[in-house]
């Protein structure tokens, strides 16, 4: 392949990444069925945006289109059969991204089931179906990847959802990438990379229990500003080879970058109805998936770059250089793209 040619494939690439990364959440939906004196509460939680573009609602949604999204989407079975909710009860935190609607029936909660998942024209999309008898949690059910798929929600799901959220996100292995580029030895690398998911799991716990409540309209664009500075580093580092790999800033970025994306992740996980220690388990899970999928990435990025020191060691400045600027352009569009999104 001719060196023009293999600059517009990168280009291309690069931005086909950036076109992917324009949401960020984990593709969970909260479904919960609680049994209370007079029945059962049924709560849908899942991030308003999604719901938005799935039922093509507009740009200026009403809460009755909210409503009615919801409840044409929403299918419980209750003793075998399919049956329709009135208006529900609709709350909207914008900031957050994030809706809860609720509704209420008279059937006890033993003869009522979800078999098929909020967003079934969505392949990667999951809904966490949960039951409470009160307040204390009884089942929870990840209805998966095919639309009847259904699982019992324990750690290997769990650790699978974090594995393919970090293979799924473009942002996610730019920024890794981004970390190779840096250079250095591998447990280097290793140490920037555990540090990203130290910092991740502090914000996950924070927003688990409370303490602090995120503003995704904030994150968002934080994160793709955490890309660029990245990049910004990585072409400081390549126009100065003699530079050591002793980065603090490549230190402080990767450990910030895990403290803004942890929001992230805690907003969507906070949004499939679990709260409190409920989530204690499915956390520590999710973010071992997550590290488990930055060591894929880190080996196989940090492969090729060996591979080119060793057989191309003319070409490797120039090639990572040019890395560098394009992880630049990427999160400079996501950048733009966040903080004009509405």
């Amino acid at each position: 392949m001719s060196r023009l040619a293999s600059r517009l494939a990168f280009v291309l690439a690069i931005f086909w990444m950036a076109a992917l990364g324009l949401a960020h959440d984990i593709g969970l939906t909260g479904i919960e069925l609680q049994q209370t004196p007079s029945g059962t509460t049924i709560r849908v939680m899942t991030p308003v945006s999604r719901l938005v573009e799935r039922a093509r609602l507009g740009p200026k949604p009403t809460p009755a289109d909210l409503d009615l999204a919801v409840r044409s989407r929403l299918e419980v079975l209750g003793e075998g059969r399919p049956f329709t909710f009135d208006k529900g009860e609709l709350v909207v935190d914008s900031g957050a991204d994030m809706l809860t609607w609720t509704g209420t029936t008279k059937l006890p909660i033993g003869v009522l089931d979800v078999k098929k998942k909020f967003y079934p024209e969505d392949e990667a999309s999951r809904t966490l179906l949960t039951r409470r008898v009160g307040n204390e949690l009884t089942e929870e059910r990840l209805i998966g990847a095919g639309t009847g798929s259904q699982a019992k929600a324990g750690a290997s799901n769990f650790i699978t959802e974090g594995i393919e959220h970090i293979l799924s996100g473009p942002d996610h292995i730019l920024f890794i990438c981004g970390l190779v580029i840096i250079g250095g030895r591998f447990k280097k690398l290793f140490e920037l990379v555990t540090g990203f998911s130290i910092a991740h799991t502090i914000t996950l716990m924070l927003v688990q229990f409370g303490w602090v409540r995120p503003w995704m309209r904030v994150i968002e664009p934080l994160i793709a500003l955490s890309i660029v500075l990245l990049a910004l580093e990585a072409y400081r580092r390549q126009s100065k080879p003699e530079a050591t790999d002793r980065s603090p800033m490549a230190f402080g970025l990767a450990f910030g970058f895990g403290l803004i994306h942890g929001f992230g992740f805690a907003g969507g996980m906070s949004a499939v109805g679990l709260s409190g220690f409920d989530l204690f388990v499915p956390v520590l899970m999710f973010n071992l998936g997550i590290e488990m999928g930055q060591l894929l990435i880190l080996a196989l990025a940090g492969g090729l770059v060996a591979l080119i020191t060793r057989f191309w060691p003319r070409a490797r400045r120039w090639t990572l250089t040019t890395a560098s600027i394009m992880i630049g352009m990427a999160g400079s569009y996501w950048l733009v793209e966040r903080l004009f999104q509405r």
